[in-house]
């Protein structure tokens, strides 16, 4: 089985391809992409919500990561991000960013049933045997993906050098929950 695992970078998309859970490449996406760059996956794994708000997935999210509940952002209703950005909306600045993302995402989930949202740190999570990581995303060294990398290790993938060193986990972790 081919499956690709999908995280936003700076102006688009990283993709992590495996193949039969051995790594089979790595893919910079412009943001507009309508994944067809990925026509021979038969998963895409994306770090990216599908859908509006409120969302059981966003609170169920939160449960399991009791600690770390920051690391998930509520996603807004479709109103409030297509609407104008203006005070009062009531959403978050990373909700807002994201909205672009959210919005395009979802659109093309309702007609390619190979998307499917991950959330990458309810997967460290699990990988971690259900501890909260010793690290948060951002502590530390930001340039550094090592305290994302640990629970990865050597019986889940090998990592290879990419131009996107910090968003490679994120994709690797949501290609673990597909394995």
């Amino acid at each position: 089985m081919r499956v690709a695992g999908i995280d936003g970078t700076k102006g688009g998309w990283v993709a992590i391809v495996l193949d039969d859970g051995r790594f089979a490449g790595d893919r910079l996406l412009p943001l507009e992409t309508n994944f067809a760059e990925l026509g021979d996956v038969n998963v895409v794994a994306i770090d990216v919500p599908i859908g509006f708000g409120p969302r059981e997935a966003d609170r169920a999210a939160r449960v399991f990561l009791a600690g770390a509940a920051s690391t998930v952002f509520t996603t807004p209703s479709e109103e409030v991000l297509q609407a104008r950005f203006r005070p009062g909306l009531r959403v978050s600045a990373q909700a807002r960013a994201l909205g672009p993302r959210i919005l395009h995402v979802t659109r093309l989930a309702r007609s390619d049933e190979r998307i499917r949202e991950v959330h990458p740190e309810v997967s460290f999570r699990a990988m971690n045997e259900l501890e909260p990581l010793r690290y948060r995303k951002r502590s530390g060294s930001e340039r550094s993906p090592a305290p994302r990398r640990a629970p990865l290790g050597a019986p889940y993938f090998t990592i290879p050098a990419t131009s996107c060193p910090r968003t490679v986990p994120f994709g690797y972790s949501l290609l673990w929950m597909l394995t």
